[in-house]
């Protein structure tokens, strides 16, 4: 089981293709705009790197920094690598839900899916974060220990 350590020093047997796919994900996510922290995939609202502007939106705050960069696409990409068939149609059911057809399980068509801005729990954010709750859920229910 991966725990007590990060992805960057996991020596598990399939870990180098989950990195391989983070990379893939990272280099081919394109979050909508305010759908989130372009570091981190959070929430405005949530990222540290943000501040709330007077009229209610949110502008890079001086010096803020990302307290996540890079931790929400690891998370999604891990769990689909450890429950691939669960998660796959998991996110099938999402895509079809949200309008979209999505043939053929396409990578490309998913990662544009996620970066897609949604309003969720009372803020802007994007359907990876929202489905990593989803997820979360999905994982809770099915856990046999």
């Amino acid at each position: 089981m991966c725990e007590g350590h990060r992805l960057d020093g996991c020596e598990e047997e399939d870990a180098e293709s989950v990195r391989q796919a983070v990379e893939r994900v990272k280099q081919q996510i394109r979050w909508d705009k305010y759908s989130g922290c372009f570091d981190c995939g959070l929430p405005q609202a949530v990222c540290t790197r943000y501040e709330v502007r007077e009229d209610g939106g949110y502008i890079r705050a001086r010096g803020g920094r990302c307290q996540y960069p890079g931790v929400l696409i690891r998370l999604v990409v891990a769990i689909w690598g450890a429950r691939s068939k669960e998660v796959g149609a998991f996110f099938e059911d999402r895509i079809r839900q949200s309008g979209i057809e999505w043939k053929d399980r396409d990578e490309r068509a998913l990662i544009k899916w996620m970066g897609r801005k949604v309003r969720w729990a009372g803020m802007e954010s994007n359907e990876m974060c929202r489905a990593v709750v989803g997820l979360y859920d999905m994982c809770g229910e099915t856990e046999t220990e």
